[in-house]
């Protein structure tokens, strides 16, 4: 049975810097143990197919794979050593937080928190072009430009954008009040960037902040904590989805591109919104929470699917007759698009 009831969201954030610090490392080192303890597996954190379906990703705690989609058959695009060994106590912690496929090429762009691993892999060669960047301990976005010649990063203070070779361009810090950057996301057409966090900031394509806003002024509990976002493919609104606390239950938000408010929906007596996106052709939207719901352009619910365990990840196949979801309890499931299961891979220990 699922616990619905959410811990105080305020350690995804950032504080002033040796507070924030100190916590990451406290968190670090209690993921790092959870992950090994034997009746415990790992947070999958997010799930993507590539640019045609014959493949997709699985990222998270000590866990980075690529799968076949015909076959299943994985591999890991980290060394051996760093990946998730119960009996190792001296492994660092690593989440993989975020990750994207370019748009043509068979090639991810991967955030990290915990041990830096954020970089571009190419899933052929298996090998990594780190991004020039010190992103600390804590990565928790990552978009490529829609031409798939940049990247955009965020970290808990910052966002950065890079050249496709990994070579930093510009480095923004958090704007005003935005705090903590949970995520990233490229406008379809290229010329605007939106950064989530306790804030919504809408950027130009170099980065450069143009307004910000808050989510949820009416909250009960004035920390909010955004966690996903992503454009519609007309690039004309974007959706955002929030943590949620004691008192406020989560909600999913639609924004216009002049970050105007479209409409807001409660989720009621749901867990955090982690992850959200939209099908090829824009008719749909998958959402990642204590279950897999489906709705129209419009916002409207028209299927759902409750799952055992939390759903972190959620991606639509390029056809759109098929989505992907990774969980807290290291699940993934290929679902229908009208959430019927299709097949699950338990990659539990």
């Amino acid at each position: 049975m699922i616990t619905l009831k959410r811990p105080s969201p305020k350690y995804e954030t950032a504080f002033p810097r040796s507070f924030f610090c100190f916590w990451i490392f406290v968190i670090s080192l209690s993921a790092a143990r959870y992950a090994q303890a034997a009746d415990v597996d790992p947070i999958l954190w997010t799930a993507r197919w590539n640019h045609d379906g014959s493949q997709f990703a699985i990222g998270g705690v000590h866990a980075l794979w690529v799968f076949d989609s015909n076959t299943f058959q994985k591999k890991s695009l980290l060394p051996a050593p760093e990946t998730c060994d119960a009996d190792n106590k001296d492994i660092p912690y690593m989440a993989v937080t975020r990750m994207d496929w370019h748009p043509e090429r068979d090639v991810l762009v991967v955030s990290t928190q915990g041990q830096n691993k954020n970089g571009i892999y190419d899933v052929t060669s298996v090998e990594r072009i780190p991004l020039t960047i010190l992103a600390e301990a804590y990565g928790r976005g990552i978009s490529w430009s829609p031409d798939g010649n940049h990247v955009a990063f965020t970290s808990d203070d910052k966002l950065i954008i890079s050249k496709s070779d990994g070579n930093q361009l510009h480095e923004i810090p958090r704007y005003m009040d935005a705090k903590g950057l949970t995520g990233v996301a490229w406008r379809p057409s290229g010329d605007r960037i939106v950064t989530i966090g306790a804030r919504i900031t809408l950027h130009d394509e170099h980065g450069v902040p143009i307004m910000q806003k808050m989510h949820r002024p009416e909250a009960q509990d004035g920390f909010q904590l955004l966690l996903s976002v992503a454009w519609h493919p007309s690039g004309e609104f974007f959706v955002v989805g929030d943590y949620g606390t004691e008192v406020d239950d989560p909600v999913l938000q639609f924004w216009s591109a002049d970050l105007e408010l479209l409409k807001s929906i409660t989720l009621e007596g749901d867990a955090e919104i982690r992850n959200v996106r939209w099908n090829r052709d824009g008719t749909r939207l998958a959402t990642a929470s204590s279950k897999l719901q489906i709705r129209n352009r419009e916002g409207a619910l028209e299927f759902e699917a409750k799952s055992p365990d939390l759903l972190w990840g959620v991606d639509w196949h390029p056809d759109g007759d098929s989505i992907l979801t990774s969980s807290m309890d290291s699940r993934v499931t290929l679902w229908s698009a009208t959430a019927q299961l299709k097949k699950e891979i338990d990659l539990s220990h």
